[in-house]
């Protein structure tokens, strides 16, 4: 697990306090992840509500370099401490939801929990080259294209409680495994 002394939190949603103050520090999923490669810290993504017309791409996320992230949902407001439950994700038409790959570094190491992808057509998750993608308790349905495709080395690691379902054109897509 990350060191929580290290740990830096980024709250994805629509919110405010109870003095009237945005209490989520992004709009959307690419903003966040794009605020967390500029540190090296480990990040925690906490997203809320549902999210719509999302992309976002996970480069280069090797721990030495650029610390652990996580992207967690399941929470009702970003002022939640706890999450319960899986916080939808709804993609774009042309892109997939989450792509993780690696240009520069050796791999990009990527935890999602909590969510449910869908409504991509193209695919809920892609993992390319050096990407390394861990799924806790995620949906993955609904997609157009297929559920997640893993090619050129990336790795794909899932939990009991995670399923690729009932997608367009498949669940898994792996070309070293014949598809």
């Amino acid at each position: 697990p990350p060191c929580l002394a290290r740990l830096r939190s980024r709250r994805v949603g629509r919110g405010w306090d109870v003095l009237g103050r945005p209490s989520c520090t992004h709009t959307s999923l690419a903003s966040a992840v794009l605020a967390a490669r500029l540190t090296a810290e480990d990040d925690l993504i906490k997203v809320t509500a549902a999210l719509t017309n999302q992309h976002a791409v996970f480069d280069d996320f090797k721990p030495s370099v650029r610390g652990r992230v996580t992207v967690r949902g399941g929470y009702t407001t970003c002022a939640d401490a706890t999450s319960s439950g899986r916080t939808v994700i709804d993609g774009r038409t042309s892109e997939a939801i989450v792509r993780v790959i690696s240009s520069i570094q050796t791999e990009s190491l990527v935890v999602l929990e909590n969510l449910e992808l869908r409504g991509s057509g193209v695919r809920g998750i892609d993992i390319e080259s050096g990407g390394d993608v861990t799924l806790h308790n995620v949906l993955v349905t609904a997609n157009e294209g297929g559920g997640v495709e893993v090619v050129d080395g990336g790795i794909l690691e899932t939990d009991g409680n995670s399923q690729i379902d009932g997608n367009g054109r498949g669940g898994v897509f792996d070309p070293t495994f014949g598809g």
